[in-house]
C-alpha cells in the first residue's frame, strides 16, 4: 500500500493548527479557526463589538448546519462532517479526490475509524486562538 507523504503534500500557504490522526495512521494538520471582531450596531444605533469564529462563510454554513442537524438524520450528519473535514484538509494540503478518500471516510466496522472521527469532531468544533491584550492571538 502506498503511503501519502504528509509533508510533501503541504500547500505553500500551509497553516499550523489542530492535528488529527487520519485513516492512514498519520497525523495531519488542519488550519486553526480565526476569531474576528467587528463593530456592530445595537437597537439604539450604538456601536458595540460583535464577532464570530471559523474559517470562512462556507465553513460556518456547514458547521451551523451540522449543529442544527437532527441527531436522527445520520446520513445528513455524516455528509456534513465529510464536507467540513474535506474543506479544512484541502486548505492545507494538495490532495486529489482519491487521496482525500483514503484519508477521510466512515467505516462502521473499524474501531480505529471511530477514534479518527472523535479527533475530527474536535477539529471541526475547534476553538479559535484566544486574543491577547496586544491584539495578537495564541492557541
Amino acid at each position: 500500500m502506498f503511503v501519502l507523504n504528509e509533508r510533501e503534500l503541504r500547500r505553500p500557504e500551509f497553516s499550523e493548527g489542530h492535528k488529527a490522526v487520519l485513516a492512514d495512521g498519520q497525523e495531519w494538520t488542519f488550519p486553526r479557526p480565526v476569531l474576528r471582531f467587528r463593530p456592530v450596531r445595537d437597537k439604539d444605533a450604538k456601536f458595540g463589538m460583535g464577532g464570530d469564529w471559523g474559517h470562512d462563510l462556507e465553513y460556518r454554513r456547514l458547521r451551523d448546519a451540522l449543529v442544527d442537524c437532527d441527531q436522527e438524520q445520520t446520513f445528513e450528519m455524516m455528509s456534513l462532517q465529510l464536507q467540513i473535514a474535506a474543506n479544512l484538509l484541502l486548505r492545507n494540503y494538495a490532495l486529489s479526490d482519491d487521496q482525500l478518500g483514503t484519508l477521510v471516510y466512515f467505516d462502521f466496522d473499524d474501531p480505529a475509524n471511530a477514534t479518527m472521527w472523535e479527533g475530527l469532531t474536535e477539529v471541526i468544533f475547534a476553538s479559535p486562538p484566544k486574543p491577547l491584550a496586544d491584539g495578537s492571538a495564541v492557541a
